[in-house]
């Protein structure tokens, strides 16, 4: 798990956003629209650290330790691998060949070499990674969401504590779910107990893609930010009409996502955050 930090749009004091955007696997933390909106709940004031941001690039059956953060140069060749050792900018630090540019930048980087979860299962050592709960049982595959299981996406706890951002969601992440070789869904990804209205937003797309967007941004061809604005204020109008009327609260809780998906769709902020093309090359 790499967490990158730094302000603007340029990370780790070099690293544009284009390039981690487009690596492709992402637990951010910090839109298809009412229906993909989960509601947030109300944030708690904290004083948490100085970070702005944190992108979390989660490798599903990543490299080994060996080849990337932590060579074994002098180790018998059947365990060192193929990959040999790449002197860093600290002294005595070594990573694998193939990682030249985090090699440079590695006093700004903290390398935790000890991380384990004795959980030799790719979804159950994946729930702990992703909630830092351990999975109970241990050691199963095709591991599904839900009690007893049902710890928050470390996202989820960011949203629960800090809230959103302006315009901006306080957690998303992409490009896909991240599913079982059965097909079923990865516990982990949610908001677990803090409820179905902290869930991480998920944007599916394809970053790698020359034409990457994100579609829950962009308006049909046939509405213009004119007519936008129009049926909102329609929208608003018919919700005034109705105010005496008894609401449930699934209708109050569908006016707030409408209301949020309104903001998105006219944030420029929100938009150009997942605009690469005002990334530098």
């Amino acid at each position: 798990m790499l967490s990158i930090r730094g302000p603007g749009a340029r990370l780790c004091d070099g690293v544009a956003r284009r390039e981690v955007l487009r690596v492709g696997a992402l637990a951010a933390a910090g839109l298809s629209l009412p229906r993909l909106l989960a509601a947030e709940g109300p944030a708690r004031a904290g004083s948490g650290g100085k970070a702005k941001s944190c992108i979390v690039l989660f490798l599903l059956g990543g490299p080994p330790q060996h080849s990337t953060w932590d060579p074994k140069p002098d180790a018998p060749a059947e365990v060192r691998g193929e990959i040999g050792p790449l002197a860093t900018k600290v002294p005595g630090v070594y990573f694998g060949e193939l990682m030249p540019q985090l090699a440079a930048q590695a006093d700004k980087l903290c390398v935790l070499r000890a991380v384990s979860t004795g959980d030799n299962a790719h979804s159950s050592s994946g729930y702990y990674m992703l909630t830092g709960r351990p999975h109970v049982p241990q050691n199963r595959e095709n591991a599904n969401p839900g009690p007893p299981n049902d710890w928050p996406n470390l996202g989820a706890v960011v949203g629960a504590l800090a809230g959103s951002r302006s315009h901006l969601p306080a957690a998303i992440r992409l490009p896909c779910h991240i599913f079982n070789t059965d097909g079923s869904v990865w516990p982990g990804q949610d908001a677990g107990f803090l409820g179905r209205g902290l869930d991480p937003w998920l944007f599916r797309c394809t970053p790698a893609s020359p034409d990457y967007q994100i579609r829950e941004f962009s308006l049909p061809l046939e509405v213009s930010a004119e007519r936008l604005q129009w049926r909102h204020s329609l929208l608003r109008q018919l919700n005034g009409a109705f105010a005496g009327l008894e609401q449930t609260g699934a209708v109050e809780h569908y006016d707030g996502l409408t209301q949020r998906a309104y903001s998105l769709l006219a944030s420029r902020e929100a938009r150009s955050a997942f605009d690469l093309s005002q990334e530098p090359p």
